[in-house]
Order: structure tokens, then C-alpha cells, then sequence
């Protein structure tokens, strides 16, 4: 039981908080001509990297008690806009702070509501998400959940297609929800940061609205949800045609590689009288090489389908 809940401790410290509540965070952060919202997220990662600590404190007690203590003192010199930290006062050694409990709908702990603790003084500058009765928001829950899957999605659009993260694409966001797409538009800025996208290149549409054929077979679809799905006109980012030849080098070059390779495990002398590891690391290279040339194959086919799909529609178009 130990090691499992290490684990999910891990998982939630490296996968929800760093991977995307701090991301999130920067952005927010930065934006001076919101306040308010810069207010309520660093009010967040505070009391979040708060009880963070405490939670993952038993499975690294050095580390944690140093940057809890960190933490606390650049607090004690802290102003978030108008709202001044500075009375925060030390805690205690966060090996004897109280563990994190989870919502149980009673009134907070008495070490948690004294003067000067840091909830205490969240709940100061009346932000309303650190009221006494701190409840889960499902709706915000599932608006906060369909823009990292979407942000991921496109993520995934640039891994596949070997898209540098300095290059900012352009992407057609559709919906058929008039209230996501509201939610969308205000996480706007989040979108751009995150997910590389050109500010100009950006749009939302409803799924209804009329796209061109044409228009769409140049673009790369990803359906995120029921309702939800963006594309991104690959067509922009680089020459199907020099890509596919590329690709097609590298399949030629790979090919050469594994049945090289192949030859060599064939070899009775070379498996007889090589040391065993000089084998296996020839039969794990070859398997490594095998897998390269599956990616290498998929990524060809999909290119060649879309520009297949160009073409075809564009031959169609100049029939009609």
C-alpha cells in the first residue's frame, strides 16, 4: 500500500500540478491586465504548493521541509497586486504540520482558521474558491478537462508531425456547444502559450458552419469529444510532397539497416562465438529498428492520405 500511494502521489505531483496547473498558472500570472485573475491563480499555487508538500512529505522529507520553508519565507515579503502577504508568520516544521484532509463539509481545523496561517490569509483577500466550504465545481472540473485534452490533442498533432516547439501553427477549433465555445475563447491565451499556436492563426467555429471540402481535406483532424474537435492545416507547416520523399528516404535507409542487422543474428558463427551481450544488444537494435520503421511507415501513410484527399477534391472542384 505504500508504494501505491507513493505512486499516486507521484503521478498527481508530475501530471496534474507540474505538468499543468503550474503551466496554466504562468500564463495566467502574466496577464497584468486581469488582476483579479492573476490574484486568484497565485492564490491557487500557493495553496496548493502548500498542502502539495505536506502530502508528499513522507515519501521525501529533506527536499519538501527545504521548499516548504522556502516557501514560507518568500511569503513573509510577498504582494500579489494589492493583496500583501507579508503577514503571513513562519510555520512550524512541516513535519509537524498537519496532514492535508480531504472535504468532509465540516468547518476547517482551528490550526487552519488562526490568525496568520496561510489559509487564513487567502481567505483574507475574499477569494471565494477558499471559503470554508471548500467544494468540488464538476462544471469547472469537466471546462478545465476539455481544455487539456485539447491542448494535449494538438500537442500530439506536433509530436506526430515533427513540428519544432518554437513554430507556432495555425488551428480551426469546432464546436457544437455555444457555451464551450465561450469557455474556450476566455482560456484563449492558454491555448496560445501552451499548445504553440499563432494568435492570428486561431479560430473557433460552431460544427455547423459550412466548410469547404477542399479547405478541410488540407487540414489534420483530431476529434477530442463528442462535440469537440481541431484542425490544423498541415499544408502550412510544411511540403507534403518533400516530407513524403523524406520519409521515404528514411524507410529505404531503415530497411537496409534491419536486414543488415537481420544477416547478422542469422549468422551461427556471430551467435555461437560473440559474447552473449554483443547478441542481445544486436537483437534489441534490430527491434528498435523495427519499431522506427513502423512509425516511419504510419507517418507516410497518413501524409500520402491527406494529400491523396487534396488532390482528389481538388480534381472534383475543377469538374464542377
Amino acid at each position: 500500500k505504500y508504494q501505491r500511494s507513493k505512486r499516486i502521489a507521484y503521478e498527481f505531483a508530475y501530471d496534474e500540478v507540474s505538468a499543468w496547473i503550474f503551466e496554466v498558472s504562468k500564463v495566467r500570472l502574466k496577464n497584468e491586465k486581469k488582476p483579479l485573475e492573476m490574484l486568484a491563480s497565485a492564490q491557487v499555487l500557493v495553496y496548493g504548493m502548500d498542502r502539495l508538500l505536506r502530502l508528499i512529505h513522507p515519501y521525501m522529507p529533506h527536499v519538501t521541509e527545504t521548499i516548504f520553508n522556502l516557501l514560507h519565507r518568500k511569503l513573509a515579503t510577498m504582494k500579489i497586486g494589492a493583496a500583501d502577504l507579508s503577514n503571513i508568520r513562519h510555520a512550524a516544521p512541516l513535519m509537524l504540520s498537519s496532514w492535508p484532509m480531504p472535504y468532509s463539509g465540516s468547518k476547517p481545523s482551528e490550526q487552519d482558521s488562526s490568525k496568520g496561517s496561510l489559509l487564513a490569509v487567502i481567505r483574507s483577500t475574499n477569494c471565494s474558491a477558499f471559503s470554508d466550504r471548500v467544494e468540488v465545481d464538476e462544471e469547472a472540473e469537466e471546462k478545465d478537462k476539455t481544455l487539456r485534452t485539447l491542448v494535449r490533442k494538438i500537442r500530439f498533432i506536433r509530436g506526430k508531425n515533427n513540428i519544432p516547439a518554437r513554430q507556432s501553427i495555425n488551428a480551426e477549433i469546432r464546436v457544437s456547444s455555444p457555451d464551450v465555445m465561450k469557455h474556450l475563447l476566455g482560456e484563449n491565451q492558454v491555448l496560445l502559450d501552451l499548445a504553440s499556436i499563432n494568435p492570428k492563426g486561431i479560430s473557433f467555429s460552431l460544427k455547423h458552419s459550412n466548410i469547404s471540402k477542399v479547405a478541410e481535406a488540407k487540414k489534420s483532424r483530431i476529434v477530442i469529444q463528442d462535440g469537440l474537435e481541431v484542425l490544423v492545416p498541415l499544408e502550412d507547416l510544411f511540403d507534403i510532397e518533400k516530407e513524403s520523399a523524406r520519409l521515404e528516404k528514411q524507410k529505404l535507409r531503415l530497411k537496409e539497416e534491419i536486414a543488415t542487422l537481420q544477416a547478422r543474428l542469422r549468422d551461427n558463427m556471430f551467435v555461437t562465438r560473440a559474447r552473449p551481450a554483443q547478441v542481445n544488444a544486436t537483437r534489441v537494435k534490430c527491434q528498435s529498428k523495427e519499431i522506427e520503421l513502423q512509425q516511419v511507415e504510419r507517418g507516410l501513410e497518413d501524409l500520402n492520405t491527406n494529400f491523396a484527399s487534396t488532390q482528389g477534391n481538388n480534381t472534383e472542384l475543377m469538374r464542377k
